[in-house]
């Protein structure tokens, strides 16, 4: 994916994920000029970074 190193690297904070992903949010859309197919990729990547981030969640001693 175009720029993907650009706002990720392993190990960053799911905080700094989050605030990137609403910045560039208007850029990337399809509505505001950005390209329909990167933003696919782009939204399915945040939804799993997400969905792990739950699952990882679940994982941790109480």
């Amino acid at each position: 994916m175009p720029g993907f190193r650009e706002w990720y690297e392993p190990g960053i904070s799911r905080a700094v994920v989050r605030s990137t992903w609403r910045r560039q949010l208007r850029q990337w859309h399809p509505g505001h000029g950005g390209d329909p197919q990167l933003w696919i990729r782009r939204q399915a990547a945040y939804q799993l970074l997400e969905a792990w981030e739950s699952f990882d969640n679940l994982n941790q001693p109480r």
